[in-house]
C-alpha cells in the first residue's frame, strides 16, 4: 500500500470519527430533543381535549406546566436527553393554549439542560424609575417611584398600565417592605421585579417625632438606648445630635476631681461606641443662688467628649415636679456656687421646692455622665422602653466561648449566682468585678474595731481586727473563690477628708476579695437601706468612709469605726474565664466558667 493511499485512509477515518462524534455529541441529542418536543406538544393537545373546561376563552391563555403532565399520566415517563442523562425541567417546561381568529393555537417550551425551545418563554423586560432599593426614615412619606417601561422581545413596548402593583409600605413601623410589579405578554409569560423598602428609625427624627419640645420630660418617659453596652435615657435634640444621660450614677468623685473621672470614664467605653460621640460644649453657669429655675444658658465649656447635667438642662426635663434626671442620691451638676461650693441634686432630700443645693467641692457626690452622640444613627432594634431600650448597634454582645477581658465597663455577670459589673479589663490580665447588691444578713454586719497608730481607721487585711481581714477570708463562704485570683490592690491614705487624687500614702496588698474604693466606676448602690465599708482610710479619729444606704459617701463622724454595715465585694477574675451565655445586661447577665 502505498504512502498517498495510507494518508488518505487515516484522513477519511479521522473525519468519520468526527461525523460520529458530532453525530453522537450533537444531532442525536437534537433528534432527541425534537422528539421529547413533540411528546410534549401531543400530550398538551391531548391534556386539553380531556379537559375542555380548562381551554381559555377569548384572548386569553391556558398554560399547563410538564409537571402536570408528568402527575397526571399524560406522560409516564420523564422526558431526558441520551447520553448525559439530563431531565427535562418539569417546572419550567409547558405547554400553552390560545385562540387566535377561532382556531387553538399551541406553543410548547421544553427546557432540558443545555437544549430549549426556541419559543417565545421570557416575560417583558419592566424598568422601574428610583432605585430598586430604597431607605426611608421612619414616620417620613414614602412615594413610589413608579414605572419607566415595559417592552416585550415579541410583543414590542407595552403600556405600564398593564402592570400589576401589590404591596404597602408603613412608614410608622421599622421593617423591610417590598412593592411587586407584574407584567404578562401575550403568550402570558410573566416578569415580577420587585423593589425593597427599607423603614429605619433614625434616633434625632424619633425623639423629635415623641417629644413635644425635643427633651423628654417627667418622671419615667420611655427613653431608654444602651449605648456601649450600658442603659442611658435619651434627654433631647441638640441640633443634628442627640443628648443622652447614664441611666444611673458611674461611680463618685469630689467636684475638683471631676474632669480627671470623666477622663476615666470616657477611657472605660468600648472604642466602636466612641465613634459616635461628638464633642460638643456644655453649659457651667455659676449661679451662687441666682435663678435655679432657668432653662437657658450663658456659659459653656469648650468641646469635649463626656461632661455631668447643668441646671438649665435638668430643669428642660422636669414635669409636674418630676424628672427621670433627679434621682434618689445626692449628684453633682455642671454649675458651681463659689469657689468652695457647687450645685448638687438632691432627689431624696428634695423639700418639694426646687432639688438643687449647694455642697462643699471636697464632698464625694454622684457623677452621671451626659454624652452626646450623632443624631442620624439609626435605631437598629427597640421600642425606647425599660424593657426594650433604643439599641445603635454601637457594640456587638459577647458570645460564648468570648473571653471575659475582651468585654467592657460597666456590663453584668454572674458569678456563682452573685451579680457583678466589670469595673475595668485589661488585655489578656485579670478582669476587675464588683458586687452590684450588698451582703447584709445580721451576721454580716461587722465592726472594723481597729486603728493605725494616729487612731485613725485603718483597712488592713491582715489584722483580724480589720473589716478587711474579713472580706478576704471569709467571702468564701457565700462566693466561689475559685474563679478569683489574688491581685495587688493599693489602699490610699488621707490626712482627713478623702479627695480624689490626694491620697498622703498608700499601702499595697495581695488579696482575692476586698472592698469598693470610693472612686471605683460603678461603685453605687441602688438599695436602700443596705450601706457598706470602703477600704479608703483616713487618719482621722473616728471618721471613716461608707457607702451610705441612699447611695451617697458619707465622711461623718456618726458614722464611727465602732458602727456595723455591711459588705460589698470586689476582686480579679482569671484571665481564662469566658462567657457561657448572656447578653451582658442586669436583667440578662453574662454567666461565666
Amino acid at each position: 500500500m502505498n504512502e498517498e493511499l495510507v494518508k488518505k485512509i487515516e484522513k477519511y477515518t479521522i473525519l468519520a470519527m468526527i461525523l460520529v462524534v458530532i453525530y453522537v455529541a450533537v444531532v442525536n441529542p437534537f433528534i432527541k430533543f425534537k422528539k421529547n418536543e413533540n411528546t410534549l406538544k401531543n400530550a398538551v393537545k391531548k391534556y386539553y381535549e380531556i379537559n375542555e373546561a380548562k381551554l381559555p376563552t377569548g384572548r386569553r391563555v391556558a398554560t399547563v406546566t410538564l409537571q402536570t403532565l408528568y402527575d397526571e399520566k399524560y406522560i409516564e415517563e420523564n422526558l431526558q436527553m441520551p447520553m448525559i442523562k439530563s431531565v427535562c425541567s418539569g417546572d419550567k417546561s409547558w405547554g400553552k393554549v390560545t385562540k387566535v381568529d377561532s382556531e387553538l393555537k399551541y406553543y410548547t417550551y421544553l427546557e432540558c439542560g443545555m437544549f430549549k425551545s426556541k419559543v417565545d418563554h421570557e416575560g417583558p423586560e419592566i424598568k422601574l424609575k428610583g432605585d430598586l432599593n430604597m431607605t426611608i426614615p421612619r414616620y417620613g412619606k414614602f412615594t413610589d417611584p413608579g414605572i419607566e417601561s415595559v417592552y416585550d422581545k415579541k410583543d414590542g413596548e407595552m403600556s405600564i398600565k398593564d402592570v400589576y402593583v401589590e404591596g404597602e409600605v408603613n412608614t410608622n413601623e421599622n421593617g423591610t417592605y417590598e412593592i411587586k410589579y407584574t407584567a404578562f405578554d401575550s403568550l402570558k409569560n410573566k416578569t415580577t421585579v420587585v423593589r425593597k423598602i427599607k423603614i429605619v428609625q433614625v434616633l434625632k427624627d424619633t425623639v423629635k417625632k415623641e417629644t413635644k419640645t425635643g427633651y423628654y420630660v417627667g418622671g419615667n418617659p420611655d427613653n431608654y438606648i444602651y449605648f456601649s453596652n450600658n442603659l442611658f435615657r435619651i434627654i433631647g435634640v441638640d441640633g443634628n445630635n442627640v443628648k443622652i444621660v447614664s441611666d444611673k450614677d458611674v461611680g463618685n468623685v469630689n467636684y475638683q476631681g471631676m474632669d480627671e473621672y470623666l477622663k476615666k470614664y470616657y477611657d472605660s467605653l468600648s472604642p466602636s461606641s466612641k465613634k459616635y460621640i461628638v464633642k460638643s460644649k456644655y453649659c457651667n453657669d455659676k449661679l451662687n443662688g441666682k435663678d435655679l429655675s432657668k432653662t437657658e444658658c450663658s456659659s459653656y465649656t469648650e468641646e469635649r467628649d463626656v461632661y455631668i447635667p447643668s441646671l438649665d438642662l435638668v430643669n428642660k426635663t422636669i414635669e409636674s415636679g418630676l424628672s427621670y434626671m433627679i434621682l434618689q442620691n445626692i449628684d453633682w451638676t455642671a454649675n458651681g456656687y463659689d469657689d468652695k461650693n457647687a450645685y448638687a441634686l438632691r432627689g431624696y432630700f428634695n423639700d418639694g421646692n426646687v432639688p438643687f443645693y449647694p455642697q462643699e467641692q471636697y464632698n464625694i457626690n454622684g457623677v452621671r455622665p451626659i454624652i452626646t452622640i450623632k443624631g442620624n444613627v439609626k435605631i437598629k432594634s427597640g421600642n425606647g422602653s425599660i424593657a426594650s431600650p433604643y439599641d445603635i448597634g454601637d457594640t456587638d454582645r459577647g458570645r460564648p466561648g468570648d473571653y471575659l477581658y475582651t468585654r467592657y465597663s460597666g456590663e453584668y455577670l454572674s458569678v456563682d449566682n452573685e451579680l457583678f459589673r466589670i469595673v475595668e479589663t485589661k488585655d489578656k490580665e485579670a478582669t476587675k468585678v464588683i458586687e452590684v447588691m450588698p451582703i447584709m444578713s445580721d451576721e454580716d454586719y461587722l465592726t472594723a474595731a481597729n486603728r493605725n497608730n494616729k487612731g485613725g481607721y485603718n483597712y488592713n487585711p491582715k489584722n483580724h481586727k480589720s473589716v478587711a481581714y474579713y472580706i478576704n477570708n471569709k467571702v468564701s463562704t457565700y462566693i466561689d473563690g475559685s474563679y478569683f485570683v489574688r491581685h495587688k490592690i493599693v489602699v490610699p491614705s488621707y490626712k482627713k477628708h478623702v479627695i480624689y487624687g490626694k491620697e498622703t500614702k498608700t499601702t499595697e496588698y495581695s488579696v482575692k476579695f476586698f472592698a469598693p474604693d470610693a472612686f471605683d466606676l460603678y461603685n453605687i448602690n441602688p438599695y436602700e437601706d443596705r450601706d457598706y465599708w470602703l477600704l479608703n482610710e483616713t487618719q482621722t479619729i473616728n471618721l471613716t468612709y461608707i457607702m451610705s444606704e441612699i447611695g451617697s459617701i458619707y465622711d461623718d463622724p456618726e458614722y464611727s469605726i465602732f458602727d456595723k454595715h455591711g459588705i460589698k465585694v470586689c476582686g480579679y477574675l482569671n484571665k481564662n474565664i469566658t462567657i457561657v451565655k448572656g447578653e451582658g445586661t442586669q436583667d440578662d447577665p453574662y454567666v461565666v466558667k
